[in-house]
């Protein structure tokens, strides 16, 4: 499945956490997210523990693990959840 890009004005992602076929929403999941630049060196977690199924929204404040802000180029989420992993492309300008 192909993710669209992410425009740098649209800093939030937001993904259906599921659990099982046939589960409830009661379920829970393990989720971590995280924010690697092109190269694959990691620069940011976003979020790691366990979710309840549902939607979650998560935000980059375009910031390294240290807070500093990071360049303009093409970075990536990186979204795990019960063995699923999604990803989209983020672009971001001055």
């Amino acid at each position: 499945m192909r993710m669209p890009d992410i425009h740098p004005a649209a800093r939030s992602y937001s993904r259906r956490a599921s659990g099982p076929r046939g589960s409830s929403s009661t379920n829970t999941n393990r989720i971590c997210a995280n924010v690697p630049e092109i190269t694959g060196r990691f620069i940011k977690s976003l979020v790691t523990g366990t979710l309840a199924a549902g939607v979650h929204a998560v935000a980059w404040d375009r910031t390294d693990e240290a807070g500093r802000q990071v360049e303009s180029g093409v970075y990536f989420c990186r979204l795990e959840s019960g063995g699923n992993l999604a990803a989209a492309k983020l672009v971001l300008g001055r």
